[in-house]
This record gives structure tokens, sequence and C-alpha cells, in this order.
């Protein structure tokens, strides 16, 4: 985790999940998110940056990679990718400012088994298990938050992607809408699965929260896909979304003690969700 005092005229972007590499993401050139970089100082990625281990995209998104920190070099801003569960091998965890009260990270970090409702989780779902309390067991004398963070990276890295084979034995087992059911619905528990991580996903992050970093007032989080902003208990929750099929995403401005929530995609700037104004300690 890095918390770092800035000067108060630094402009800082967070965003999260824009999947470079993959064939769903809603990026297929970095050049469609060049605009990201300007009035802009750092630009702050809270998870899934990239598919950095996936064999089927991970060569795509080295390139990409590579083609955008060309792009910040040359707008001259600083990139900081925090790890999420397609990039767990990143340094950071989670990122803290404004003495302490707002803090980034991917969500993953929110249940124990990263994705409960991931293919690679269900069909490994005992192994995981074992391996999620031998953890708990052998780390000790961790700060609670880090040691999360850092279970939260372990068991991304014990979930391999599984490739999923699409049955065309049929002509009707070609459509696209087959095919959908097919993915969601194997595992026969998935889809209460993800059904029960949308429902429950409010109630999670803030008894996360509470636990966790009780002290933050604004929590800037990615990994579920569906963006949204709520305040509870005093504390305000900003999901980010992904850039990415069938999914959203907003970008938060922090520059001072003021925050500016925006809807956004790779055609550009959306509407103001929110203004957040934070006064100095």
């Amino acid at each position: 985790m890095k918390g770092l005092s800035m000067p108060v005229s630094t402009r800082i972007r967070f965003v999260s999940d824009l999947h470079l590499g993959h064939s769903k993401s809603s990026i297929q050139d970095p050049r469609q998110i060049e605009f990201l970089l300007e009035d802009c100082d750092k630009l702050v990625v809270c998870g899934d940056f990239a598919e950095e281990k996936h064999p089927e995209f991970s060569q795509r998104a080295m390139s990409m990679i590579k083609q955008f920190q060309d792009l910040c070099d040359l707008h001259n801003v600083d990139l900081l990718l925090l790890a999420g569960n397609h990039d767990p091998e990143r340094l950071l965890n989670a990122w803290q400012g404004l003495d302490g009260r707002l803090i980034a990270f991917h969500g993953h970090c929110l249940f124990k088994q990263v994705s409960p409702w991931s293919l690679e989780y269900l069909l490994h779902k005992e192994h995981i298990q074992q391996q999620i309390a031998k953890f708990e067991r052998e780390t000790h004398g961790t700060d609670p938050l880090c040691k999360r963070l850092e279970l939260a990276r372990f068991v991304s890295q014990l979930l391999k992607p599984q490739p999923f084979r699409k049955s065309q034995r049929f002509w009707w087992q070609r459509s696209k809408l087959y095919q959908f059911i097919q993915y969601v619905c194997y595992p026969p528990e998935r889809p209460f699965r993800i059904l029960q991580a949308w429902l429950c996903m409010k109630q999670n992050i803030c008894n996360f929260c509470e636990v966790y970093c009780p002290s933050v007032q604004v929590v800037c989080y990615g990994h579920f896909h569906r963006r949204h902003v709520f305040e509870s208990r005093g504390r305000i929750y900003i999901n980010l979304g992904a850039f990415f099929e069938h999914a959203t995403s907003y970008a938060v401005d922090l520059h001072g003690y003021d925050l500016r929530v925006r809807e956004v995609s790779v055609d550009g700037w959306g509407g103001n969700v929110r203004q957040i104004n934070l006064e100095p300690l």
C-alpha cells in the first residue's frame, strides 16, 4: 500500500478495469483513451489495467501496455498501476491520499476467494479454500488491511484462466445468445453467485471498510464492472465500473481537496455525476 504526500496542485485521475488486450475490452487501441491524460499529472488505475496473466491475451496486452506508457511519457503523466485479479504481479495493492482520507484499490479484496462467481474458482474451490486457510494460518504480524490485500494477490495468482469450450454441433449452438447462457450457467451455481455478488456489493464494501479502513472518507474501487456512487455511514463509495463489453465506467478527478466524478467511455467524457469537497485537516 502506498500513501503519498503531494503538492495540493497535483491533478490525480482514477479509473479502473481497462482490461487491455482482452477481446471484449472496449479499448482496442490505447489511443482511444489518450484523452484521459489531458489535464492530469498522475493516472491511477485501480486494478485490471491489462490481461497480463491470460495466455490468450497476454502478448497483446503487453504490447498495449507499452503503447499506453509511451503516451503517458508523451503527456508527462505519471502512471500508477494497482494490482487486480488480472494483473496480481503489480507491486502496489492500494493507494491512499488526502491525509489517509481517500483510498483506492481493486474490489477483489472484498472476497477471500477474489471472484467467488468465476469459473476459475468454482472448478477448483476446494483447493482454493485450503490455500486460503493455509495463508491465514501462516501469515502473522501484518497490518490487517495489508494482510487482506496480500491475500487477494495470493488467491489471484492461484486462479488460472480456464478455456471455455464452445459446443457448435448444431446451428443454434453457434448463436451468441446460446453461448452467453452456456458460459454464465456453468457450473449451475454460477448465475446465483453472480447475482449474489451484485445484490450484496454495497453491503460488502461497507462492511469491508468498517473493518479494514474505518477512518477513510472516500473509497475508489473497481472489479465489479458496474459503476455506482453512493454514501453510507458518512463514507462515499465510488465503484469505477469498467471499460468492457456491456459495462460502463466513471473517472474520478482529485485536485487539492476537491473530487469530481464523471462518466467516461472510449467515446470521451460524459456528464458530471458528483462533486465532493473535503475540508483540509
